[in-house]
């Protein structure tokens, strides 16, 4: 969650926040101007990948077993009743929210917490790492977290040995330099050094694996992680996610959440199930 260093009083000194300390801060922060939002804390409807992000930390359990897809419907449902709450109570419905995001959040994330527009905004890190720090100076920053835990994204990038490879030693030998600190630092200062830290993002556009890396390297790359780094218990990995997921998730999970969330809608919600036989169609 990014906002402005000078509403650093409002959000407090947490390296991590939870969703309750997003949704009261925020609406502290709305102003009217009659009966128009001429400032608004945060709005769940901004960015679907900040509900989806939710379902997760509640325990939504998207996960693939066997051949089947599985996820917990009851956590679901609890979760789109609380960002309805979150939207109806503190922000006066979807339609609300998305007038103020039509009129004034048309600038990138960083510059409209800056501009003291809104109090938040929601980001991925690898996201907003990549924007230089010149233009960041006055941001900091929260991981969203539940109950101390901090959810990693879907798209984690790992590294495996073929089985049936002709090359296994070789193969091994690239993984023993390539997992080591001081391979990883060098790698970050050339990147650095080629002016490519806006490209991507520290080791294969995220953090590292080796905790010494994350705790001692990257801070000095990236300033803005001084002090603000999770704990390593603190992660929670993906589950094991179908091989099409990025499409599941675009196109079923994400509209649905996108439709249930909506507090003004009267139009019937079609239900995961149905949306997933319809996505699977079309790889027939």
């Amino acid at each position: 969650m990014l906002f402005s260093s000078r509403n650093h009083e409002l959000v407090g000194d947490d390296v991590l926040i939870e969703a309750d300390r997003v949704r009261d801060s925020a609406a502290l922060f709305n102003q009217k101007d009659s009966d128009l939002f001429t400032k608004m804390g945060f709005a769940p409807s901004w960015n679907i990948n900040f509900a989806y992000l939710l379902t997760k930390m509640n325990g939504a359990d998207f996960d693939e077993k066997g051949n089947a897809f599985s996820w917990n419907q009851e956590v679901l449902d609890k979760t789109v009743a609380y960002l309805k709450d979150w939207t109806a109570g503190k922000n006066e419905g979807t339609s609300s929210e998305q007038d103020f995001s039509f009129k004034y959040l048309y600038a990138p994330a960083y510059k409209l917490v800056d501009s003291d527009r809104c109090l938040f905004d929601y980001s991925r890190s690898d996201d907003f790492f990549n924007i230089s720090s010149a233009l960041t100076e006055n941001i900091s920053f929260c991981w969203m977290a539940k109950k101390g835990k901090v959810f990693v994204n879907d798209d984690m990038t790992s590294l495996a040995l073929f089985k049936k490879s002709k090359k296994t030693r070789q193969a091994c030998n690239f993984v023993k330099w390539f997992l080591t600190e001081s391979t990883q630092r060098n790698l970050l200062e050339r990147s650095w050094q080629m002016n490519l830290e806006t490209q991507t993002f520290g080791i294969c556009s995220g953090f590292s694996s080796l905790k010494s890396v994350n705790e001692r390297v990257f801070p000095s790359y990236y300033k803005i992680l001084l002090g603000k780094m999770p704990l390593e218990s603190a992660l929670v990995a993906p589950l094991s996610l179908p091989s099409r997921w990025e499409s599941l998730k675009e196109r079923v999970i994400l509209p649905y959440l996108s439709e249930a969330c909506n507090t003004d809608s009267t139009v019937a919600v079609k239900s995961i199930d149905e949306r997933i036989a319809a996505w699977r169609n079309q790889f027939n």
